[in-house]
């Protein structure tokens, strides 16, 4: 026989069974949404990089041309000069990323942060030299 207490009980059994299964699907819900702005950051980061490595490969490209087709030793130097300066600046990008790759993980744990925050640096250079953007970073 069921008394007004049993159904209380049994009300305020399923409202907190309701309440769990509402607070694991938020979890579930959070967690995917933290991913999708992880993918989001990596899309972002992917047409970054690949954009300062385009602009690399163009001057690779248009010096090595320049190079071949000067007899002039100095302007071939000057060629060869712009080609090491932009292989420089593709080896730094990719440092940069594989070091942001190898950081990536769900546990917390220390962080060098001078190391980040020179790694973004080296990806926001050319778009802060192209609006004369300088900064003074003293860590």
């Amino acid at each position: 026989m069921e008394t007004p207490q049993s159904d209380s009980q049994n009300g305020l059994d399923t409202c907190n069974q309701e309440v769990e299964i509402l607070r694991d699907q938020v979890e579930a819900l959070k967690r995917q949404l933290i991913d999708a702005q992880r993918l989001t950051a990596l899309g972002e980061l992917v047409g970054t990089t690949t954009h300062e490595f385009n602009n690399i490969l163009m001057t690779i490209m248009n010096y090595t041309q320049m190079a071949m087709r000067h007899d002039d030793e100095e302007m071939r130097q000057k060629s060869f000069d712009r080609i090491l300066d932009a292989s420089q600046r593709a080896a730094k990008i990719t440092n940069s990323v594989l070091g942001m790759a190898r950081n990536r993980s769900d546990t917390k744990e220390p962080t060098d942060l001078s190391r980040i925050i020179d790694d973004a640096l080296v990806l926001l250079e050319r778009e802060m030299n192209k609006y004369r953007i300088s900064l003074d970073v003293q860590m």
